[in-house]
């Protein structure tokens, strides 16, 4: 697909959501990555982001994940939160621990807002047995250990300072 008609493509979905707009993206794959990732990082509103954001979750390539991933360096936002959902969407396993990555390097507020959305999420995927830091209000450091998977099927999940708690 030429540059032309994939701009063309994005620009029908930032604007209101094209459904042949958004399947001919996913159709173009890695083609559409760079330009769609260029399209999110101008000036583009938080529903235009999300529209976006959904084609990348559903191009299954390193790059797409690799885009998700840069996406996910951004403060704990609305647009945020598209990024990470995203990422689970695309591939849980890694996105768990690309976050688990990024939440160590984050400000300890960020890291507190974005640890409880990515709770959430390793909790509705399912992707049970893998470490997470988590976090409190205070400015403690955390540090990820192992978790293990209940007979009930809960995951258990440690920091340095706290009980492991069940999500």
């Amino acid at each position: 697909m030429n540059e032309s008609a994939l701009d063309t493509y994005i620009s029908k979905l930032k604007h209101s959501f094209d459904e042949d707009a958004f399947h001919s993206l996913v159709e173009a794959g890695e083609e559409a990555i760079d330009p769609v990732l260029l399209a999110i990082t101008t000036q583009c509103s938080v529903s235009q982001f999300k529209r976006l954001v959904e084609v990348l979750q559903e191009i299954r390539t390193e790059g797409a994940l690799a885009g998700l991933r840069r996406l996910c360096l951004l403060e704990y936002s609305e647009k945020w939160e598209a990024a990470a959902e995203g990422l689970f969407y695309n591939n849980p396993t890694a996105a768990t621990r690309i976050l688990n990555e990024l939440l160590e390097q984050a400000s300890p507020s960020d890291r507190e807002a974005k640890s409880r959305l990515v709770v959430e999420l390793i909790a509705a995927q399912g992707n049970q047995g893998m470490a997470f830091v988590c976090c409190e209000q205070d400015e403690r450091e955390y540090v990820p250990k192992p978790s293990g998977e209940g007979e009930d099927g809960t995951v258990e999940m440690w920091t340095d300072h706290a009980e492991p708690f069940q999500v």
